[in-house]
């Protein structure tokens, strides 16, 4: 009888054992589960993150060319942009902007225009070379153009 009842302790003993076995793989599974889940989110937030940025570029380059094409001068452009006049020096303009595409001094946005003038005998032809970057890599980059004739009125091409 005594070694029944030890028999039936040790049958006890390894139904709990399996128990806590079985409850440990679960656990490991779930808590890798959670693991790949919580990467997957955290690559879908960059993503996300990274394709507003390069709309928000997309929309600004596109505003400026607007207003480029139609005056063909960086200044004037930059001017009625951002509200602002920008800094030109040799034809290059240097805006940081925040993540709102607006200036800002401790902007992480580096937006470069780059302008060149073609004189012709009928007139001059602009082109501005729009090309916005973050930590030097850049994130989207457009060319424009506006000719102005030599009577001073602006035509797109």
């Amino acid at each position: 009888m005594i070694l029944l009842k030890i028999l039936k302790g040790k049958a006890e003993l390894k139904q709990a054992n399996l128990f806590f076995i079985e409850l440990l793989v679960v656990l490991l599974f779930f808590s890798f589960s959670i693991a790949v889940i919580l990467k997957i989110f955290a690559v879908a937030d960059y993503k996300q993150n990274a394709s507003t940025l390069t709309e928000k570029s997309i929309i600004c380059a596109q505003s400026i060319a607007e207003v480029f094409s139609v005056n063909g001068d960086i200044a004037d452009t930059s001017a009625f942009v951002f509200g602002e006049e920008a800094e030109v020096t040799d034809g290059v303009c240097c805006i940081m902007l925040d993540d709102d595409m607006k200036p800002s001094a401790d902007g992480k946005n580096e937006l470069i225009m780059t302008e060149k003038h073609d004189e012709t005998s009928a007139g001059v032809l602009s082109s501005l070379n729009i090309a916005f970057s973050r930590n030097e890599s850049e994130i989207y980059a457009l060319e424009c153009y506006a000719y102005i004739s030599s009577d001073g009125g602006a035509a797109d091409e």
